[in-house]
């Protein structure tokens, strides 16, 4: 009773149900990062990035099957890992069954996606990182370190130091410098970052969950970052 003196609102449930599901992008071509691999090399799972996916669909997995476009057939897909579905979409997590996959394409961080619409497959490109309290040794050009995006990890070199940006005192507007010889912790940085290897990535503008990335050396995560064009 005291408490309906001065709250007109709804209950703490009904204030939930109003609220709007996350947008999907399920207008975007499938996208499914492989997070495992099981029954010898059969089975992948892992979320689905974007898009949908269907009993009987065409996918290639990438970067390894893109070279050849090495084509495979999704024979089924389970949902919560026991419900078999004939379809599922962005969002949810899955396992799919491939027919004939060929085991030496398979990664953990392959991508799944359809052979008429490949994810971007790079080894360079142009990125936005911001640097965290932990980098103890500032990035130069030539700073090795790993690169982690989705579930692969790679071993990366910052090939190029554009621009970097301090976060100054509150009285202080940023200031950005451009060509810098080094980056230190707590700052804002476009470089350009080589990778030993592939790897399938996105821009941030055009599609978020696969631009993203993580930089650690030592088994410490130095900078977050996003990938900002391809190169």
């Amino acid at each position: 009773p005291l408490l309906l003196d001065w709250y007109k609102g709804g209950t703490l449930v009904e204030m939930l149900d109003s609220l709007e599901g996350a947008k999907r992008p399920l207008k975007k071509p499938f996208r499914m990062c492989v997070a495992d691999i099981r029954n010898n090399g059969t089975m992948v799972s892992g979320k689905i990035e974007a898009g949908y996916v269907h009993v009987r669909d065409k996918v290639v997995v990438c970067p390894h099957g893109a070279a050849n476009k090495n084509v495979f057939t999704v024979k089924s897909v389970y949902r919560h890992g026991q419900e078999k579905v004939n379809a599922a979409r962005a969002g949810e997590n899955v396992d799919i069954v491939l027919n004939n996959v060929q085991s030496n394409l398979l990664r953990v961080g392959s991508i799944l996606c359809p052979p008429d619409n490949l994810v971007p497959i790079v080894k360079q490109f142009e990125a936005q990182i911001f640097t965290l309290e932990a980098l103890q040794v500032p990035l130069f050009t030539g700073s090795q370190l790993t690169l982690y995006t989705q579930s692969m990890q790679v071993p990366a070199t910052i090939t190029k130091l554009v621009s970097a940006t301090r976060i100054a005192d509150k009285d202080k507007k940023d200031k950005s410098k451009m060509k810098p010889r080094f980056v230190t912790k707590n700052q804002t940085a476009i470089v350009h970052i080589t990778c030993s290897k592939p790897v399938c990535v996105e821009t941030f503008e055009n599609f978020r969950p696969l631009a993203r990335f993580l930089l650690r050396t030592n088994g410490i995560t130095v900078a977050a970052g996003q990938v900002k064009t391809l190169l």
